[in-house]
Formats: C-alpha cells, structure tokens, sequence
C-alpha cells in the first residue's frame, strides 16, 4: 500500500513538472527581462572555452579551442535572441559579447591571425561592463581561475 501511494506521489510530481516546462515551452512569449543569474550563466557559458585558451599546447588544440567558442557564441545568441525580448540592455551587452567572439572565431578560420590582440582587449571590455554593470563585479568561476580573481573588483 506505501508503495503504490508514494509512485502515485512520484507520478503526480513528474505530470505536474512536466506540464510547467511545457507549459512554458509553448507559450513561446520572450522573456520581458533577465534576472542577474540568467546573466551570469550566460557569462559563464561563452567564457568557459574561452577561458580554456590558457592551457592550450598546440595550433591544433587552440584551432579547436576557438572553433568552440564561435560556435558556444552562436548557440547562446540564438538562445538570447529568441528567449528574450529586444531592448533589454544585459542582454544587448551578451549580444555584444558573442559577436565579438565569432568574430574572433571567424577571423582565425579566415587566416586573420594579426587581429587576434584587438579580439583580447575588446572581449575583457565586454567581460568588465556586464560583470560591473549586472553582476556587482564577480565573475564566472573558471574565467576567475585564470584571471586570478572572483570579482573583477579584486583586479584593480
């Protein structure tokens, strides 16, 4: 009997989620706004591979590591582009950020290679603004590894 009532509970829980994400699936509406989380996941998202640029031995394993953070850009601007409304400005600034990484991608597939400084100094603009503007300074946590600091307040 305690069995069969706590898989009628189980099954109960699960048909209740499922139908929430659906629910929110199909209605399709952008989000109106992006919480400070949602920002910072999305930082952490598109720093991850660029933060791997660090511990690269060879042409081929930054090839590689480069072709991930265009295509780790891509993903998490189609994501922004349809999960949010226009006009919201942590997601102008993500928006900004992504471009300037398939930017970078891009150049290094074409054999630019002579930009690739420019790339560096744009993308730590980028990384400083929504860290300072909607995250109170603190940064995505394997990035931080690599610039040595959890708040890029701790930086200066």
């Amino acid at each position: 009997m305690k069995r069969i009532l706590i898989l009628s509970i189980v099954v109960f829980l699960m048909a209740c989620s499922g139908n929430g994400e659906v629910a929110k699936e199909e209605s399709g509406e952008p989000k109106e706004k992006i919480t400070r989380e949602e920002t910072f996941v999305y930082l952490e998202k598109l720093l991850e591979p660029y933060a791997d640029l660090t511990e690269i031995r060879t042409e081929d394993e930054a090839l590689g590591v480069i072709e991930e953070i265009g295509s780790t850009a891509k993903e998490v601007s189609r994501e922004l582009k349809r999960d949010y409304e226009k006009d919201i400005h942590a997601v102008e600034d993500l928006l900004k950020l992504t471009e300037t990484l398939e930017g970078l991608a891009q150049d290094v597939e074409d054999d630019n290679l002579h930009l690739m400084g420019a790339y560096g100094q744009d993308v730590g603009k980028h990384i400083r603004n929504i860290s300072i503007e909607y995250l109170d300074g603190d940064l995505p946590g394997k990035y931080a590894e690599v610039v040595g600091a959890d708040n890029i307040y701790d930086l200066e």
